[in-house]
This record gives structure tokens, C-alpha cells and sequence, in this order.
């Protein structure tokens, strides 16, 4: 049974609350196949990770705002790329207070297209 790993965005903001908001959903829709870690994880674990046959191919990055730190820091840290990348926004992120009132129908667009990235990478085995 192939299993993906989800790094959402750790930034405290608005973009950051509604990646990881949708990335738990995504993991309490597949819960024996989905796992979440943050980027600072992943950077001392990917051998782990891998040892557990969650290999690069199987990361699905999801950006909060345009910068693309998660791709960034897999890149830079881990020397990995993502199977998938996602970015929620594209431009820069909100100011932290913006996260407060954050409700579902903020969020579950976004859920929806990490949903679809999950389906694709789920089904290449």
C-alpha cells in the first residue's frame, strides 16, 4: 500500500492555518495512507521516511503563498523535489492576525485540490 506524506506550510498566518487545516483533512480522509510532517521534520527525517517506503516521489508540498518555502526547504535541506506541489495562494502571505475566523468553506477548496494531488500520486502505485 503505497503512503504519501504532506508537508504543509508552517507559517502562523492565514495561508499556513488553511494549509494544514486542509491537510488534516486530507488525513482523516485517507488515514492509513496519508501522514503529515512540517518542513522542519522532514529536513532531518528523509532517510526514515524512506526507510518506511515513503521515498521524494510520494511528498506533496503544499505552499501557503508564492514564496514556495516548502519546495524550498525540501531542496535546499533534504536535496529532494516533491511529487506533487501545490500552492494554495499566489501572493504573499497575510498578516498573522488574518488567521483568526479562518471557517471550513475557507478552507475545504483547498482541501479539495490537495484531495486531487492525493488521488493522483495514490494512483502511479
Amino acid at each position: 500500500m503505497a503512503r504519501l506524506l504532506l508537508i504543509p506550510c508552517s507559517h502562523v498566518n492565514r495561508e499556513g492555518e488553511i494549509a494544514l487545516r486542509a491537510c488534516y483533512i486530507m488525513r482523516n480522509k485517507h488515514p492509513r495512507k496519508v501522514m503529515i510532517v512540517t518542513p522542519p521534520t522532514i529536513g532531518v527525517s528523509p532517510l526514515l521516511l524512506e526507510s518506511f517506503g515513503i521515498g521524494p516521489g510520494n511528498y506533496v508540498a503544499v505552499n501557503g503563498c508564492g514564496r514556495g518555502c516548502v519546495d524550498r526547504l525540501l531542496n535546499s535541506f533534504c536535496q529532494r523535489s516533491p511529487g506533487r506541489s501545490i500552492t494554495l495562494f499566489d501572493g504573499p502571505s497575510e498578516d498573522p492576525r488574518s488567521a483568526l475566523g479562518i471557517t471550513d468553506d475557507d478552507v475545504l477548496p483547498h482541501a479539495n485540490r490537495i484531495d486531487d494531488a492525493v488521488k493522483d500520486l495514490l494512483s502511479r502505485g
